[in-house]
């Protein structure tokens, strides 16, 4: 059996394949199969890798596009390595990523996850670094995937032990769903290294906030003691917001106390879930200075930040 199994989800990846594959098969950890799951292309995205010849490549065809989160289930059901490591169809590995991933789970058996820095290329430039501390990892899932799921190596006996799946209802935002059921449900332990190791194809696409709200509700609040009963649709777009929505507009168009108010509740069932967490305390203060500082009525929006909970991780 291969130490890793690297899961290349592939739909109508012609154009970009050949580098991604390249980029695994060069790496200098040479002990891993590359499981290729064609998810109904109807391009040349199966063939081009079928004229590999290198036996560590396989390659598994689905009928039908059913979609990211089917796919990468698929690929969590036939892989054999005691690690796994995601890959998407139109990126690049760095050459020592698998390598450096491996040894720093094998040095640290209390984590369970590690991934790393982008480096953007494409339609954007830019160096997207990720918290390293596991625990900040963890305050940081609360507001969105903290871990790039293309980057990542896991232990793939926790997720089998956990009975972990994406959520094949989810179009977009399946990631993130997925990163908050580890971390914040089964609570496993995640890190990143602070150095690049992945290049990252950007394409620029609009955010679509209805599956990253449906992941709030089915996967984020419900880990936090939040019900979906209770943190409702209303709440899901108050919390979108801080993180996607540009924040001024945000504050205009719901108000500082509703939003300090959300915070506030978001804390509280933060902590009941994990205890005092100076990492998730620094999040909640940094949104909530950002909304006192934008607030028309600074004086008013001040007064009911005194008046919660919250208040008092700002001291005296």
């Amino acid at each position: 059996m291969p130490k890793i199994t690297v899961a290349m989800p592939a739909h109508n990846a012609a154009p970009y394949i050949n580098e991604a594959v390249d980029s695994i098969l060069g790496q200098t950890c040479r002990d891993f199969e590359l499981l290729v799951v064609d998810d109904g292309s109807t391009d040349d995205t199966a063939r081009r890798v079928e004229v590999c010849t290198d036996a560590r490549v396989r390659l598994i065809r689905l009928g039908t596009n059913q979609g990211r989160a089917a796919a990468r289930n698929v690929a969590l059901e036939q892989a054999r390595g005691a690690y796994l490591a995601w890959m998407d169809a139109d990126d690049i590995a760095v050459p020592r990523r698998l390598e450096k991933q491996a040894a720093f789970l094998e040095a640290h058996p209390d984590v369970d996850v590690c991934g790393g820095w982008l480096q953007y290329f494409h339609q954007s430039t830019a160096l997207e670094r990720f918290p390293a501390a596991p625990e900040d990892v963890r305050a940081a899932t609360v507001f969105g995937a903290a871990v790039v799921n293309g980057c990542s190596l896991l232990r793939l006996e926790v997720l089998r032990a956990h009975g972990l799946r994406f959520d094949p209802t989810l179009e977009r935002a399946e990631d993130f769903a997925f990163w908050a059921d580890l971390l914040l449900g089964a609570r496993r332990r995640a890190a990143n290294l602070p150095e690049v190791l992945l290049r990252y194809r950007y394409f620029r696409r609009p955010f679509v906030p209805q599956w990253h709200a449906r992941a709030l509700l089915g996967h984020v609040f419900p880990r936090l003691g939040l019900a979906p009963g209770d943190a409702g649709a209303t709440e899901a777009a108050l919390h979108a917001g801080l993180i996607y929505a540009p924040l001024k507009a945000h504050c205009a168009r719901h108000g500082a106390p509703a939003l300090l108010a959300w915070l506030d509740r978001l804390w509280r069932g933060y902590t009941e879930t994990f205890g005092t967490d100076p990492a998730f305390e620094r999040y909640i203060l940094f949104f909530a200075g950002k909304i006192l500082s934008l607030s028309p009525d600074r004086e008013g929006a001040a007064a009911f930040f005194r008046s919660l909970d919250i208040a008092g991780l700002a001291g005296p």
